[in-house]
């Protein structure tokens, strides 16, 4: 691979993730413009450096450091190494699609996304659920949300909320240590 078409290939890539996580190596290679034998190679090497991931569908998102950076970014990278341990458990304790939000008065960015097995990943799902982590120095807004099942009842609903509040609360208190460190 041709380095100056690696590194604008890798420039591409990431920026269209951060923009809209999804697609698979070859759809994103179409919709960029770059050949599929160096996306798929850009891919192993973001990959490998833990700056994207693929689901067990193959679909593309940011990885554990492209997490990291973006969390950094908006004042909240003190709670990256948590939100990477705590988005799964919460996906998996309460069979519902976690995320991750910041947001600021204008916009509103899901930086993670653990699906549940159910969730395609195609429309939204209609009942959310949603706790604020707390404000960055830089006037941005973290909180956790749900997305559960169309036909969760209300007793799943309840449980999954307190499950979801005990969760922003420990990333809440690693937020407020970072603070005060």
């Amino acid at each position: 691979m041709d380095e100056t078409a690696g590194i604008a290939a890798v420039a591409r890539m990431l920026s269209r993730l951060a923009d809209a996580p999804g697609g698979s190596v070859a759809e994103l290679a179409t919709e960029l413009g770059i050949g599929r034998s160096t996306a798929f190679a850009v891919v192993a090497e973001l990959d490998a450096a833990g700056l994207v991931e693929r689901d067990a569908g193959g679909v593309l998102m940011p990885g554990i450091a492209g997490g990291r950076l973006g969390l950094a970014r908006f004042g909240f990278g003190g709670i990256a190494t948590g939100v990477e341990a705590l988005l799964p458990i919460l996906r998996d304790d309460t069979d519902a699609s976690a995320f991750l939000v910041l947001r600021d008065d204008d916009s509103e960015l899901i930086v993670a996304t653990r699906r549940a097995p159910w969730d395609s990943g195609g429309e939204s799902p209609p009942r959310l659920v949603e706790t604020t982590i707390g404000r960055s120095g830089l006037g941005f807004t973290c909180a956790l949300r749900l997305g559960l099942r169309p036909n969760a009842s209300e007793g799943e609903v309840r449980s999954a909320t307190a499950c979801l509040e005990r969760v922003a609360a420990c990333l809440s208190s690693e937020l407020m240590k970072m603070r005060r460190g």
